[in-house]
């Protein structure tokens, strides 16, 4: 229910602590405004008969007390990410509270925890006549947390009653950006990102068998990468999933404070079970699945990798580097093979995942320029050359079931594989 503009004044005065009477006895109040760092201006309510005129007053009124500086304590500078200016470790400035003309007392939060507390109780320079010789703060931030890395560092004014006691609550005034606390990182898609063929499963196995092998996990522990110790990590990949999945289900996992994900989806999408099965079985038709596959390429992929793309963006509030992976080429189709697919077979599937990532490429392409998104598309394959089936030697493509490799896992990246699109993926 819209408030009337003497329950407005009404409210404001109760917040200085006046709770008048009546309308009259808040029609009689003289109040001095603090309008702006550089004007003071008294606004005087006489007793009106008239009541437009009143109104008049009290919108007014109401226009001149909506600035920072009558939300509690606060700040003369824009509190939002990125005002903290620190200059060889030294930041300054001033806070204060309209209850008291004391001086408050100024918190220091470094990635999240409080290193120290102080009272601003210097001189402002360069700050309005009102905020005086006890309202400045200067804080040399070197001896309180080292900052020779990527730190978060903000500081909070604590509020006080009118009677100068702690209230409790506390007032952002500045803070280094967001992007300085470390990294959210969500880990999203199919089979190909949680990694049945790569042993060592998160519990429970079923049904997205998660394997701490995964690239996305690899990223995670890496002691290389420059946020070691400061990822919030989340896995939510599961074998199987289709666009689908990830648009209604593993999109909840992300907030708009997600800094980079990587995904891996389109093959379910396609068929990559059908294929697998059909060319591995004795009676199986290789070409007629394939052909089923580049159909779905062509038709229905596109457009449904266009409304993944988007509702990772939307969810993340366009914040988020978006990492998202072809599929490698599993066989080495060129030579002769023992046992497993023909060479035409092997052909086939190649041909079909080639077109599976040009499509997947062109969408990223066609996305990014539409959006303007931070999205880039990384292509495998070549990272595999040498470690596909049939090439020899050590392969990074599982072929055999067994302990760490899942049925699901069949022609999948082992650890191997993984570690290959560890490599591929993590510039980014």
């Amino acid at each position: 229910m819209k408030r009337s503009n003497f329950q407005v004044v009404r409210d404001f005065m109760q917040a200085l602590n006046h709770r008048p009477g009546s309308q009259d006895e808040l029609k009689g109040w003289v109040l001095r405004l603090v309008t702006s760092a550089s004007d003071k201006r008294e606004t005087t309510l006489s007793r009106m008969s008239g009541t437009k005129e009143f109104q008049d007053h009290a919108r007014l009124l109401c226009a001149e007390v909506s600035g920072p500086a009558y939300r509690g304590v606060s700040d003369a500078n824009n509190p939002a990410e990125g005002a903290l200016a620190i200059t060889n470790g030294v930041s300054s400035g001033w806070a204060w509270d309209p209850d008291t003309d004391s001086a408050v007392d100024v918190q220091i939060v470094v990635d999240d925890a409080v290193v120290g507390t102080f009272p601003a109780s210097g001189t402002a320079t360069g700050q309005p006549g009102y905020v005086g010789g006890k309202h400045g703060y200067l804080v040399d931030l070197n001896s309180l947390a080292n900052l020779s890395t990527d730190r978060r560092v903000q500081l909070y004014a604590l509020d006080v009653d009118p009677n100068g006691k702690p209230t409790g609550a506390k007032t952002l005034l500045k803070s280094t950006k967001a992007a300085n606390t470390g990294l959210d990182y969500a880990h999203m898609g199919d089979s190909y990102a949680a990694g049945p063929g790569a042993g060592d499963y998160k519990e429970p196995e079923r049904p997205c068998f998660r394997s701490k092998n995964s690239w996305g996990e690899l990223f995670f522990r890496d002691p290389t990468n420059p946020w070691r110790g400061r990822i919030r990590f989340t896995n939510v990949a599961c074998s199987g999933a289709i666009t689908d999945d990830v648009i209604l289900d593993q999109v909840k996992s992300l907030t708009p404070k997600v800094d980079r994900v990587t995904l891996s989806i389109g093959g379910n999408d396609v068929g990559f079970g059908s294929i697998a099965k059909a060319c591995r079985l004795p009676l199986g038709d290789c070409t007629a699945a394939n052909n089923v596959a580049r159909t779905r390429i062509a038709r229905t992929l596109p457009g449904a990798l266009d409304n993944t793309y988007k509702a990772i963006f939307d969810a993340t509030s366009g914040h988020a580097k978006i990492v998202i992976t072809g599929y490698p080429l599993p066989f080495n189709a060129s030579v002769k093979c023992s046992g497993g697919l023909s060479s035409s077979d092997r052909s086939r599937v190649n041909e079909t995942i080639r077109q599976l990532d040009n499509a997947i490429a062109d969408a990223v392409t066609r996305f990014k320029s539409q959006y303007s998104a931070d999205v880039v598309y990384v292509a495998t394959s070549g990272y595999f050359e040498g470690h596909r089936l049939c090439d020899g030697g050590d392969e990074w493509i599982a072929n055999v079931v067994n302990a760490d490799v899942k049925p699901e896992g069949i022609y999948h990246p082992n650890a191997g594989g993984h570690l290959a699109y560890h490599q591929a993926t993590k510039g980014y």
